[in-house]
């Protein structure tokens, strides 16, 4: 667990607190077991937000920080270039170029990416169950390419009206990382996570929320031997 901007992330270069030894129940990625290290489990709950930033960013994470903070958002907020949702058992549901897909959080714990949890502490654990099963009859479904197009054309016009809200549409099929989230969250909660910053809501929006989003405190565990296969 690290702090920085008064946000609380686990950090890959940063291991000084790990919370204790962790042995696997099915086979890692060989760039997990190479980096020996793995998010506590233990500590996250179904429709918990994960927001990640690529400590090597590649042409597009570094183009869509570059038009969050057009858009007005900080640098610590614009960093997060991706959010997925937890669904509970090690695994995520997100939206990237490929589509809605539910994955590993294996793909995030590698030692490349900053790593920082967000929920609703408010939330009963029936409506965040709920939450993630919104998001998870979601996938297969596309991706919303004109949502990127109209955040980084929103991102360029210095004339952009202030206090646009987003209207969630969950029977919209295509969506964006950040969308799939809100969407899944208003779906269960009646409440849009947004601000007035974009059209679309969009992962700096959902780090920079402080009312009803906070982080989750979640350490390192270091991977150890287990029964199911040599580290």
């Amino acid at each position: 667990m690290y702090e920085e901007f008064n946000q609380v992330f686990l950090n890959p270069t940063k291991l000084n607190n790990v919370d204790e030894n962790w042995a696997p129940k099915s086979p890692l990625n060989h760039k997990v077991k190479k980096f020996g290290f793995y998010p506590n489990l233990d500590l996250m709950l179904p429709g918990d937000l994960i927001l990640v930033s690529n400590l090597s960013p590649n042409y597009s994470h570094k183009a869509i920080e570059y038009f969050q903070k057009k858009l007005g958002y900080d640098d610590e907020d614009a960093r997060w270039h991706h959010v997925a949702l937890y669904i509970g058992n090690n695994d995520i549901c997100e939206s990237d170029l490929n589509g809605i897909e539910c994955k590993s959080l294996e793909r995030y714990s590698t030692g490349n990416h900053l790593i920082r949890i967000r929920r609703n502490k408010d939330l009963s654990i029936d409506k965040r169950w709920s939450i993630a099963m919104t998001a998870v009859r979601k996938s297969k479904e596309r991706y919303n390419f004109f949502a990127l197009l109209e955040i980084g054309l929103s991102a360029l016009q210095s004339n952009f009206p202030p206090n646009v809200l987003y209207k969630s549409n969950p029977e919209k099929s295509a969506k964006i990382c950040s969308q799939l989230c809100v969407d899944s969250y208003a779906t269960i909660t009646n409440y849009v996570i947004q601000d007035n910053k974009s059209p679309t809501p969009i992962p700096a929006c959902l780090s920079y929320e402080h009312q009803y989003l906070q982080d989750v405190k979640v350490g390192w565990k270091k991977i150890v031997r287990s029964s199911v296969e040599p580290l």
